[in-house]
């Protein structure tokens, strides 16, 4: 399972809502310019940067957590 934030770069938040797809999964509004969700696709991180995302942040551990 993945948990990624998103940061809208623009002033205004994403031009149409992106609401939570195959392709963006878990995706939903936080605040009008933070976002989170699952691991998007290619066609979903293609998406989120045509709405004006420009910062994704992946909060997955890199190794195993004890």
């Amino acid at each position: 399972m993945a948990l990624l934030l998103l940061i809208n770069s623009e002033a205004n938040a994403a031009k149409e809502p992106l609401n939570s797809k195959p392709d963006l999964p878990n995706f939903h509004k936080v605040h009008p310019y933070l976002y989170r969700g699952g691991e998007p696709s290619q066609d979903g991180l293609n998406k989120l940067k045509q709405q004006g995302i420009a910062t994704v942040i992946d909060l997955r551990a890199t190794s195993p957590v004890t």
